[in-house]
């Protein structure tokens, strides 16, 4: 048997704690669900769902086929490129990449509901309902705001964009 210290003990509980809460819930693995929700709260057509629905998905292929082997380095390396073009990153390359970043420094990987978040809040030019005058979104307790605002900083300031956060 392995003995552990109070602070490993801790450690491991803790990550188990969070790997049930995050990595198992029902609700993460269907996206189909997700956006069903999505449209019913906010009255959206069904072409915009399907464009939104397939963003996320190509977000997940990109990490999965490019970017799930990257390190640190590359992450790095991938964004002092990005900084010196004069091209606007594209929102669904530096989620895929971003999500890698969150899996090296914290063992988990962007939500579905992050995703959709990131994509909402880095659209704001497009309009989804004829009503649109910008973008306000409310993410629930447990789901991971910080991230999504630290997703969005990021990718802001990829673009070159001034970043405030208040909290």
């Amino acid at each position: 048997k392995e003995v552990l210290s109070g602070s490993d003990c801790l450690e491991r509980i803790h990550k188990k704690a969070i790997d049930l809460r995050f990595r198992s819930d029902p609700l993460e693995q269907d996206l189909n669900f997700i956006m069903n929700k999505f449209k019913e709260l906010n009255l959206i057509d069904d072409d915009v769902i399907g464009l939104l629905k397939s963003d996320i998905e190509r977000v997940q292929e990109l990490h999965k086929s490019r970017y799930s082997s990257w390190k640190a380095e590359d992450i790095i390396a991938w964004a002092q490129k990005v900084k010196v073009q004069k091209e606007e990153v594209n929102a669904l390359e530096a989620l895929a990449v971003l999500n890698q970043a969150v899996i090296i420094t914290s063992e988990f990987y962007l939500s579905k509901p992050q995703i959709l978040s990131c994509l909402l809040m880095l659209s704001s030019n497009v309009k989804i309902t004829n009503k649109d005058k910008g973008r306000l979104i409310q993410v629930s307790t447990g789901e991971g705001k910080s991230t999504i605002v630290a997703a969005l900083a990021v990718i802001n300031c990829l673009r070159g964009k001034k970043i405030d956060i208040m909290t």
